[in-house]
């Protein structure tokens, strides 16, 4: 697995700022999009611990994930993966952001194998299944 394939400690600090941003409710329902809360949001970096070109990174790099639909590149728009994530996260949370990320990576690191392997992988449950 190519080491920038793996969210770094600044990565999962804008995961977090990302879930934070789309469990927030707006005011105007047409502005309760994750597009908007993303493009209106301000990065603190004494609050935050993350620079702006860090989250802004950090998008770029959640959006090669397939986190953000693609298709529309001035706008953020979950994919379903993106979903799933969200989801994933808040059933984690209780964990802490350390934890979190080590399963995310663990998982980026099987979903990688898997494709790398997936013909091995294949051959391996016809066997087991005849």
């Amino acid at each position: 697995m190519n080491k920038e394939q793996l969210i770094t400690d600044r990565e999962m600090v804008a995961l977090m700022i990302i879930k934070a941003l789309d469990e927030f409710e707006t005011e105007d329902p047409e502005d309760n999009n994750i597009n908007y809360k993303i493009h209106a949001f301000e990065i603190d970096e004494k609050e935050e611990g993350i620079t702006t070109e860090e989250f802004e990174n950090a998008l770029i790099k959640f959006d090669n994930f397939g986190i953000f639909d693609a298709s529309n590149e001035s706008e953020y728009v979950f994919t379903l993966k993106g979903k799933a994530l969200m989801a994933a996260l808040s059933a984690m949370k209780n964990l802490t952001d350390d934890v979190k990320r080590g399963i995310i990576n663990g998982t980026l690191k099987t979903v990688d194998f898997v494709k790398e392997n997936k013909s091995e992988i294949l051959t391996i449950i016809l066997t087991i299944l005849q």
